[in-house]
């Protein structure tokens, strides 16, 4: 093992390289193997991005999609290079080896007083390699752009706390308002920062951050203003709260969920269908609170369920052998960053060194926290849990090298303890959903 660690230690960039160049051909290959036509989701990115590169103006009827960040990414690609979905892919796989990268030095900001490369490779190859990323960076899909911006923030946020510099902090909040225009969730991120600001009394600094972080999001909100003539900083969909509370909801997205009554998305504007909804299920939840409760639970269940492998996309019919595969690669990478990431998070403060190192970890598990809280009160799907893989493989990393480095003889019982509750709740998902299950075996 020192012999590893030595080389690890030695041969750190060399192999961060590594890593890079390897989730960079995974990411072609897949692309360029696959060459998966948008559908759905990706292909109203791909029309919107479209009409914008041809000088056409943000459509109206995008309202409830995410964006407009990456629409106008896509946008910005095809006005450079024309209508080609290769350019994208290739552009995503090199921002997927950048978040990798990126994980790496926020891993060596966060464990500083324990650091050791190893830790950082680590996480990088969980980010690098993740199935569920390689499989989405071949898509016109906002998960690669958003999670880029997060990781791009948390770097800046942390070497901040670091080395308190005023640009680290006026460059954090484009990165924050950047992905929260890509994928409206991870506008809960600004609440840990703003917490991190009033404990640490940085006053001028939170004023600062929170007044360029408003600049940002100002053009957007003004334009949604004044096309809808409501409050809209960003793109939204207010009905997925009928979407995961309606009577007899399930906690999951259902295309063919029923409307409430005199709701019709034929006969009103996607903005008004979606504010009727939100009103519906303000209503069902006022009226079941406990429902809703319940519905919730179950919710945070399918989010850290490693029964949700991200495997039953339409292209992969043309080549069912690869399904399987793909299900299984994408469950055990789930499955390695949720146990081992719950192991660095309880030793990573059990065995601290010294009270920053715990405060640090206490930050980044706020900023981690944020990302369930986001959805978890609306609809889950395996996709919306992405972002949080880049906070998994940062304590997985810690967690495989305590696991591999410690003294401790009880380190055992410890990997036991973090691998008992995720795969109680896996198969209590399992049980629940047993239907589903077989539904996808099929």
């Amino acid at each position: 093992m020192a012999k590893f660690l030595n080389f690890t230690s030695r041969y750190k960039f060399s192999l961060l390289l590594l890593i890079f160049v390897v989730t960079l051909l995974l990411s072609l290959y897949h692309s360029f193997y696959f060459k998966i036509d948008p559908s759905v989701d990706a292909d109203a990115y791909d029309g919107y991005a479209w009409s914008i590169a041809s000088g056409g103006a943000y459509p109206i009827g995008a309202i409830g999609r995410p964006g407009p960040g990456y629409e106008y990414f896509l946008a910005f690609i095809y006005y450079l290079f024309g209508h080609s979905h290769p350019a994208v892919w290739i552009i995503q796989a090199i921002l997927l080896g950048l978040s990798a990268i990126i994980v790496f030095f926020i891993a060596k900001l966060l464990f500083q007083e324990s650091w050791h490369p190893a830790i950082g490779l680590f996480a990088a190859v969980f980010v690098g390699f993740s199935p569920d990323f390689i499989v989405l960076s071949s898509m016109l899909m906002t998960e690669t752009l958003s999670v880029f911006f997060i990781a791009v923030f948390l770097l800046l946020f942390f070497k901040n706390y670091r080395n308190p510099r005023w640009y680290w902090i006026l460059l954090s909040a484009p990165f924050l308002a950047a992905g929260i225009l890509t994928r409206g969730s991870a506008l809960f991120l600004i609440f840990p920062a703003i917490l991190f600001f009033i404990f640490e009394k940085k006053w001028r600094e939170g004023l600062a951050f929170l007044l360029l972080f408003l600049i940002f999001m100002a053009p957007w909100t003004i334009r949604n203003y004044t096309v809808y003539g409501k409050f809209r900083p960003f793109n939204a969909s207010p009905g997925l709260l009928w979407s995961g509370n309606y009577p007899g909801a399930n906690g999951e997205l259902n295309p063919k969920m029923p409307y409430p009554p005199g709701v019709s998305n034929e006969t009103m504007t996607q903005d008004e269908f979606d504010d009727a909804l939100f009103v519906a299920g303000v209503s069902e939840i006022k009226n079941h609170p406990f429902t809703f409760l319940k519905l919730t639970v179950l919710r945070a269940s399918i989010y850290f369920s490693a029964a949700r492998p991200s495997a039953f996309w339409p292209y992969q019919e043309r080549r069912p052998y690869f399904r399987p595969f793909i299900a299984l690669a994408s469950a055990a990478h789930v499955f390695l960053i949720f146990a081992l990431g719950l192991l660095g998070a309880v030793t990573a403060l059990k065995e601290a060194l010294g009270a920053e190192f715990k405060k640090r970890i206490y930050y980044f598990l706020a900023f981690f926290a944020m990302m369930p809280a986001s959805v978890v009160w609306l609809v889950v799907e395996t996709r919306y849990r992405f972002p949080a893989y880049i906070f998994f493989s940062l304590l997985a990393g810690y967690g495989i090298f305590w696991l591999i480095t410690s003294q401790n003889r009880q380190k055992l019982k410890y990997l036991a303890l973090a691998v008992f509750p995720v795969l109680l709740n896996t198969f209590f998902d399992i049980l629940r959903n047993w239907s589903r299950v077989l539904e996808k075996l099929s």
